[in-house]
């Protein structure tokens, strides 16, 4: 591969301006946004990941699925320093803040729910392959059959007619 690609692309990065920020208002809503994806990407997904993980062992992947919903209907909590900061710094700040955060912590959430769904799941169907008897399973306990093929012979009767 080429090198001279990357140059030109990492050349072409370096020179692209700044964006320049007109006001006040506009840093507020970039320092919001910047606190937004550092709160999303540091909350925690465990109760999500649980949350999955109950319903599937109880329900199997119905439950999986009613805890993915319930996730997702969740209301999405704010860090309680954030809502002094909102208090303090107004709405651009706010807005910044809550359009980063609503747009990056639902999928983990999602994605930890799923994950506690898929593991409550094979639970789920590892207990109930453990409880009930199979039909089948206890016809093969003891000595397996003859692996010798069998052949069966069966007469064929041609009649030519003229």
């Amino acid at each position: 591969m080429s090198i001279i690609a990357p140059l030109l692309v990492s050349a072409a990065l370096v020179a692209a301006p700044d964006p320049v920020l007109e006001s006040p208002r506009d840093t507020l809503f970039v320092l919001g946004q910047m606190h937004g994806r550092v709160d999303a990407q540091q909350a925690s997904v465990r109760g999500d990941f649980l949350r999955g993980l109950g319903w599937s062992v109880t329900l199997g992947p119905l439950g999986a699925v009613v805890a993915v919903r319930r996730s997702s209907a969740a209301p999405l909590p704010y860090p309680p320093p954030r809502q002094e900061a909102f208090r303090e710094l107004g709405s651009e700040y706010r807005t910044g803040y809550e359009s980063t955060f609503e747009f990056l912590l639902p999928p983990r959430k999602r994605e930890a729910t799923l994950v506690g769904g898929m593991l409550g799941t094979l639970t789920f169907g590892f207990v109930l392959l453990q409880v009930f008897d199979l039909p089948g399973r206890s016809r093969f306990e003891g000595e397996l059959p003859d692996e010798d093929p069998v052949m069966i012979r069966v007469p064929v009767h041609f009649s030519i007619s003229h």
